[in-house]
């Protein structure tokens, strides 16, 4: 008897080949049974040996999918394999993670209450060198454990739980699709650096949909991943850009709720961006003082993107940016082509020029 597929695995990526590697050996190792999840890698233009990565892991699991999508954006990977998925739960990842065996099968635990619409776990760091002292400083302390959230990394424990959705980040976020339909897909998150004034609010916004529709927001231990870390990103400077992305996430969504750049929307923006400059000022800890300035600086400099540039204010205010007619599986059936065990390679990925979960 075929058994019923229950995840499909989503990994948007770009140029991260050595990394992705490293993720599809990851769940390769998983204890929950092959035959009932698929893999849905989307690449985003990676211009690395990342096809012959999948190529290589194609024959390891019955089910898996590259696809290439040249379109930029986080959000439409994300969606993309949304629409293509099979299974009833969806599992996005990032191409620079490893998770741990039982993390598949803690998954489909954790949903098999009906009530549970959204998944999470640790996020362990995989620090690629000893971390500064000051990144200790950055840590959000919780009762049950701790985050830093510019790194997409936490530990809350071993015990089950009901979290803050605001604790589950696209590295490690699993949601019903029958919700994330309902809610209309992911909205604009990463970048590219010349598109940047087109971020938006990401799972974040979708995570507050999951909440008004009165779902629980689970934490499960064993859906732990560990999420790598390079030197590169345990810098000030990194941590005060990853900010200032942050701040246009901000005024996207402010500008949204405010259904446009109103003079309301304009005031509270000007408020947080003095109290985050207030507070940037007196932060002894590098990092949080990076964090502050970077956070403010977005917000300024989107701002005055959006007050320039009109046609960015129709874009935050659509309806939907789940846009994507068709799959590019659809639209160029002659490059893309489904894999797995019995079927001969021949397809790529997506992602985002940085994949971190907000």
């Amino acid at each position: 008897m075929k058994r019923r597929m229950e995840l499909s695995v989503v990994i948007p990526t770009r140029d991260h080949a050595e990394l992705l590697d490293r993720t599809l050996a990851s769940l390769a190792g998983q204890q929950y049974p092959s035959e009932q999840f698929e893999i849905i890698v989307i690449d985003n233009g990676s211009s690395d040996h990342t096809p012959a990565v999948c190529e290589s892991w194609a024959k390891c699991f019955p089910d898996f999918r590259c696809i290439f999508e040249p379109e930029p954006g986080l959000h439409v990977g994300r969606n993309l394999g949304m629409k293509l998925a099979r299974a009833d739960i969806l599992v996005y990842t990032d191409d620079d993670v490893q998770a741990e065996p039982s993390w598949l099968a803690s998954i489909v635990q954790a949903f098999e209450d009906p009530k549970v619409g959204l998944v999470g776990g640790n996020n362990l760091p995989d620090y690629e060198c000893p971390p500064p002292a000051w990144l200790e400083g950055m840590k959000q302390k919780v009762s049950f454990g701790w985050a830093i959230p510019p790194l997409s990394v936490l530990d809350f424990g071993t015990e089950p739980r009901d979290i803050d959705p605001a604790y589950v980040w696209g590295c490690n976020y699993s949601i019903r699709k029958s919700l994330l339909r309902e809610i209309g897909g992911f909205h604009p998150d990463g970048m590219p650096k010349e598109l940047l004034h087109l971020r938006g609010d990401g799972e974040s916004y979708v995570s507050a949909e999951v909440v008004k529709r009165g779902m629980r927001i689970r934490f499960s231990h064993g859906a732990t991943i560990h999420h790598f870390t390079p030197a590169s990103r345990m810098t000030a400077s990194y941590i005060r850009n990853r900010y200032f992305q942050q701040g246009v996430s901000k005024t996207y969504a402010v500008i949204r709720k405010s259904s446009g750049l109103t003079l309301r929307s304009i005031v509270r923006l000007l408020a947080s961006m003095i109290k985050l400059r207030a507070a940037g000022l007196v932060s002894r800890n590098s990092g949080r003082r990076a964090m502050f300035v970077g956070s403010a600086e977005g917000i300024l400099w989107h701002m005055q993107h959006c007050r320039r540039n009109p046609e960015t204010i129709t874009w935050i205010l659509k309806s939907d940016y789940n846009h994507c007619a068709e799959p590019s599986s659809a639209r160029r059936p002659d490059e893309t082509l489904r894999l797995g065990k019995k079927d001969s390679p021949g397809r790529r990925e997506f992602s985002d020029s940085d994949n971190d979960g907000d």
